[in-house]
C-alpha cells in the first residue's frame, strides 16, 4: 500500500473494476463537495488491497466516521433527485388504471412538462447550487422524444435497468429511506455485506447478471430461491453519482458519458485517474471522446494521468431485465 497524505483517505470497501463501486465513489465526491466547499474535496485512484479503490484528498483531516455521517445527512434524497411536481405532472399526463397512475415512478416524462421544469429549474440555480438541475439533465432529455403507451416521453437515461412492473425511482426512493449510516460505512469501507434486506438493487453490480442464467440448479426468476441481494448504500450513491452523466440529444437520438456503442450492442467505459482531481475535473474525465472510440489510445490516456479504462458490457440475459457484465480493463 502505498504510503498516504494525512489528509487522504482511502475508500477500501469500493473496487474500482465494478461499475456500482465507481458510480459510489461519483456519488460520494459529489455529496461531499456540497457538503464542505471549504475543504476542496478531491478523488483519485490508488492500488489497495489488490484493486483501484478510490482516496478522497481534502485541505483538512477528516475520519472515517466524519465522512459517514456527513454522506449518510447529505446525500441526495428522493425530492432531491426527483421534484415532486414534475412527477406528479407527468404521472397525471400518463395512461390510468385501477385508479393509480400506470406511470408511477418511472423515468417518464412528457417533453413539454419536463422542458418547462428544466427552464423553471434553471433559473433558480447558481453555479453553487445545481443539484436539482443536474440530476434533471442524467434522468432524460427532452430534444429526443420515444413512444410509450402511445405517448410521447423524453427520451430516458440508459442507466436506468427496471422493467414491466419495476419503477425507477419508486427503488432509489426506497433506498433512500431506508439506508442508514451502517449502510454508508459499509459501502465506504466494506467489505461489502451483500444483504437480501431490504432487496432493492439498481442492477449495477455485476452480480445481479450473475443471478438470471437460465443454466442454475434453481430457477432463476424465483424470487424466493434466488433472491435479489445488494449493497444498499453503494446503490444509493451510485444513483447519486449519475449527476455526471447527463443525457445528451445528438442528431441520431442521445448519448451520455461513457456508453459506448458497437453494433447493436452497449458498453459502460470509465476511466481509473490517479490524481486527485475535483468534481468538475471528474465531469470532464468520465466524459472524454476517446474513452469510446473503438479502440482507445492508451498511450494517449496515461499521459492524462490515466492508466486503466474498464469496460463493462450491457446485457440481457434473461430476456427480462438489463444488467452489466464483469468489467475488463481495456
Amino acid at each position: 500500500m502505498n504510503e498516504r497524505q494525512p489528509n487522504e483517505i482511502v475508500l477500501t470497501g469500493l473496487d474500482g473494476a465494478n461499475p456500482l463501486a465507481f458510480l459510489a465513489a461519483l456519488g460520494t465526491l459529489r455529496t461531499l463537495t456540497a457538503a464542505w466547499p471549504d475543504r476542496n474535496v478531491r478523488l483519485g485512484w490508488t492500488v489497495t488491497l489488490g484493486a483501484w479503490r478510490p482516496f478522497l484528498l481534502m485541505n483538512s483531516e477528516a475520519s472515517p466516521d466524519e465522512i459517514v455521517e456527513t454522506v449518510n445527512d447529505r446525500v441526495p434524497r428522493t425530492a432531491d433527485l426527483f421534484p415532486p411536481q414534475l412527477r406528479a405532472e407527468s404521472e397525471a399526463a400518463g395512461p390510468q388504471g385501477g385508479g393509480s397512475a400506470k406511470w408511477k415512478g418511472k423515468l417518464r416524462f412528457p417533453p413539454g412538462i419536463l422542458a418547462r421544469h428544466v427552464r423553471s429549474t434553471a433559473t433558480a440555480s447558481s453555479w453553487d447550487d445545481r443539484t436539482a438541475l443536474d440530476f434533471m439533465a442524467a434522468w432524460a432529455s427532452d430534444a429526443v422524444v420515444e413512444r410509450v403507451d402511445g405517448i410521447e416521453v423524453a427520451q430516458k437515461t440508459t442507466f436506468d435497468f427496471t422493467s414491466g412492473q419495476q419503477s425507477f425511482i419508486d427503488l432509489v426512493e426506497k433506498l433512500a429511506l431506508c439506508v442508514d449510516a451502517d449502510d454508508i460505512r459499509n459501502a465506504l469501507f466494506g467489505p461489502w455485506t451483500y444483504t437480501p434486506d431490504p432487496g432493492i438493487s439498481l442492477r449495477w453490480d455485476p452480480i445481479d447478471e450473475a443471478r438470471q442464467y437460465a443454466l442454475q440448479a434453481i430457477d432463476p426468476a424465483d424470487g424466493n430461491k434466488n433472491p435479489i441481494v445488494s449493497v444498499p448504500g453503494a446503490n444509493l450513491l451510485a444513483a447519486a453519482g449519475l449527476a455526471y452523466f447527463p443525457v445528451i440529444p445528438v442528431e441520431d437520438g442521445v448519448e451520455q458519458p461513457g456508453i459506448a456503442r458497437f453494433g447493436s450492442g452497449r458498453a459502460f467505459r470509465w476511466p481509473i485517474w490517479e490524481a486527485a482531481v475535483s468534481s468538475d475535473t471528474v465531469r470532464s474525465l468520465v466524459a472524454l471522446a476517446e474513452l469510446c472510440e473503438d479502440a482507445p489510445d492508451r498511450s494517449s490516456l496515461r499521459a492524462m494521468g490515466i492508466p486503466v479504462v474498464y469496460q463493462a458490457n450491457i446485457v440481457m440475459p434473461s430476456g427480462r431485465y438489463r444488467n452489466f457484465t464483469p468489467a475488463q480493463a481495456i
